[in-house]
């Protein structure tokens, strides 16, 4: 997009900066302090705070709305929208039914798609080691070591292992802060050149 944006947590400030050349084009003050963000669609920021339970809050650069958008709360969640921002993928920490949730982030109500509990398939990790990745083609999610189908929350590709940090545009090669994986298979095939540090 030709914007992106920035969380001032601790001044309850979501900035609105130009990718062109970094120029502030707007900001909006928050009703919590925003720990992490995800871009919405048509100029919608989400947002949850830093506390052991948070609702999903959004701002609104066209009209300068801040909402509160869920009265259920996710325990210590992470957020992040697919490439479009249509879909908002919401995975909650370290705790026995902890759930991976997808949400229609074009509908202002924003209601849950679909949902994967780990109540059936054993515990997420604690931050930082939990963050969603999405495939650049927005078919896979990477989540608490596992790989899931986007469009289908219960089916899980695979347990890779390792945090993922990044993917090919079509999922083929996975990448960890130490290893190279097949994608498919989730065999690791090689070393980074320099282990442990940035994609």
């Amino acid at each position: 997009g030709e914007f992106f944006y920035v969380s001032l947590g601790n001044n309850k400030t979501i900035l609105k900066l130009s990718r062109a050349n970094g120029t502030q084009a707007g900001s909006i003050s928050t009703q919590v302090e925003p720990h992490r963000i995800a871009t919405g669609p048509n100029d919608r920021v989400f947002y949850v705070k830093e506390e052991q339970f948070s609702s999903i809050y959004a701002v609104n650069f066209t009209n300068a709305e801040d909402l509160q958008l869920t009265t259920a709360k996710y325990f210590q969640p992470d957020i992040e929208t697919n490439s479009d921002g249509t879909k908002l993928f919401v995975g909650e920490s370290i705790e026995h039914g902890s759930r991976l949730l997808r949400f229609e982030a074009t509908n202002p109500l924003l209601p849950v798609e679909d949902q994967y509990d780990f109540s059936e398939g054993g515990f997420t990790e604690p931050w930082p080691k939990r963050g969603i990745r999405i495939s650049p083609n927005d078919d896979r999610v990477f989540f608490s070591e596992r790989s899931f189908d986007a469009n289908d929350l219960s089916y899980v590709r695979g347990w890779i292992g390792a945090h993922v940090l990044a993917t090919s545009s079509d999922g083929a090669i996975v990448v960890t802060k130490d290893s190279f994986y097949d994608g498919k298979t989730f065999i690791r095939f090689g070393t980074r050149p320099h282990p442990g540090n940035g994609v």
